[in-house]
């Protein structure tokens, strides 16, 4: 063999023992079981909020829930909002809320599941009232419901703390999930509670 081949396959070995090496050795980015903590942590960054108090909230029928009812202050001395972020396996005729003489409701095709956003328009001094935001991908639902700002019409046209489309990007968002990345797992909320 030349100098000339003899070079290359040296280098051709180099690159497959390297990019070998770098396989078995990269960090570990597989998903891992997601955490009541790990879900807030997530919404937290996504919405870019910060909460007054965390409340998980496991759902009674789901043997694994991944539920927490956050609430923050859009603005300084104002009333606390509500909001509940809610991931689980969707179940065998699962309603995700229909539309009703109480309920508007609307779904649409996402890229990679079906949204569902329903909600209740105010009782001036008496019920802000309250939407319901879904997305089903994959055999889960992942969910938000939020109460704050008084909802006078279709909440895609108001302006709310956080839009629509901040909880769409919250809801497709791969970590907000039943599993999530280590990152999620790893962080420690300031005021999560010990128990």
């Amino acid at each position: 063999m030349s100098r000339r081949v003899t070079a290359l396959v040296a280098v051709l070995a180099l690159v497959l023992v390297g990019g070998a090496a770098w396989w078995l050795l990269r960090p570990g980015d597989d998903a891992v079981a997601a955490t009541e903590e790990s879900i807030a942590a997530v919404t937290v960054e996504v919405l870019d909020i910060e909460p007054t108090s965390y409340e998980p909230e496991p759902r009674a029928d789901e043997p694994e829930p991944l539920g927490v009812v956050i609430r923050w202050r859009p603005d300084p001395g104002r009333d606390s909002h509500y909001l509940q972020v809610d991931v689980h396996e969707q179940a065998a005729g699962e309603d995700l809320g229909g539309c009703s003489e109480y309920y508007t409701c609307d779904e649409w095709e996402g890229e990679d599941g079906t949204f569902h956003l329903s909600w209740q328009e105010e009782t001036p001094e008496e019920d802000p009232g309250i939407l319901v935001f879904s997305y089903v991908t994959d055999g889960e639902v992942r969910q938000v419901v939020y109460a704050g700002e008084p909802l006078t019409g279709d909440p895609r046209d108001q302006d709310l703390p956080r839009s629509i489309d901040d909880f769409e990007r919250l809801l497709t968002d791969d970590r907000f999930s039943t599993t999530t990345t280590q990152e999620m797992i790893d962080t420690e909320l300031p005021g999560w509670p010990e128990s």
